[in-house]
C-alpha cells in the first residue's frame, strides 16, 4: 500500500495504492480520509523527483515497509505533525525545491517522535550533514544503490534509543 500526501499549496491528497500485478497500481481513496494498514512498519519518504522516489519506494516496500510519501518539505511536515508516532522512519531528500528542506523535515520528525529513524539523501548537500542533520541520523550521497537505503534505515531503527537525542 502507498499513501500519497501532495502538499503543493492546494492541500494534501491522500490515496491508497493496491498492487494488482507486478508494476501495476490502482489508486483509490478520497482527500478527506485515509485507509491504513498496521501490518507493516510505516516510513515517510520525502522526494520531489518521481524516478528517484519510485526507486527508493520499491526498495523500501521490498524490504517490508509500508511507504507514505510527500513530494515537498511542507507537506511532509504536515504529515508528521498529524500522524505523530505512526512512522518508524523518515527517508528524505535535502533539496526539495521551494519551502522546507529535508533538514527541516528531519528536525520536525524528531520533534514529533524523538526516536524516529532519519535518513537523508542528497547529491549536493551532503557536506552540510554534520551541521544541519539531526543527531544519530544517516546520510546517503546520490547516486547510491537502493539496498543502501534499507541498510541505513534498519541501522537507525536498531539504534533508536541508544544514541538518538531530541533534536
Amino acid at each position: 500500500m502507498l499513501i500519497i500526501w501532495n502538499g503543493g499549496g492546494e492541500g494534501a491528497f491522500v490515496g491508497k495504492s493496491t498492487k494488482r500485478d507486478a508494476g501495476s497500481r490502482v489508486w483509490t481513496g478520497e482527500p478527506s480520509h485515509m485507509v491504513q494498514s498496521n501490518a507493516l512498519p510505516q516510513v515517510l519518504l520525502v522526494e520531489d523527483e518521481p524516478l528517484v522516489r519510485d526507486l527508493v519506494q520499491a526498495a523500501l516496500e521490498d524490504g517490508g515497509f509500508e511507504v507514505s510519501y510527500a513530494d515537498n518539505g511542507n507537506a511532509a511536515i504536515d504529515v508528521l505533525q498529524s500522524r505523530v508516532g505512526e512512522f518508524v522512519g523518515v527517508v528524505t531528500d535535502i533539496d526539495l525545491g521551494g519551502g522546507s528542506t529535508g533538514w527541516d523535515v528531519g528536525h520536525a520528525a524528531r520533534r514529533a517522535t524523538p526516536l524516529i529513524a532519519v535518513v537523508y539523501m542528497s547529491g549536493a548537500s551532503s557536506h552540510q550533514w554534520a551541521s544541519e542533520g539531526v543527531p544519530g541520523s544517516a546520510m546517503l550521497t546520490k547516486p547510491f544503490a537502493p539496498a543502501q537505503v534499507l541498510v541505513a534505515l534498519a541501522t537507525q531503527i536498531n539504534n533508536a534509543g541508544s544514541s538518538v537525542s531530541d533534536a
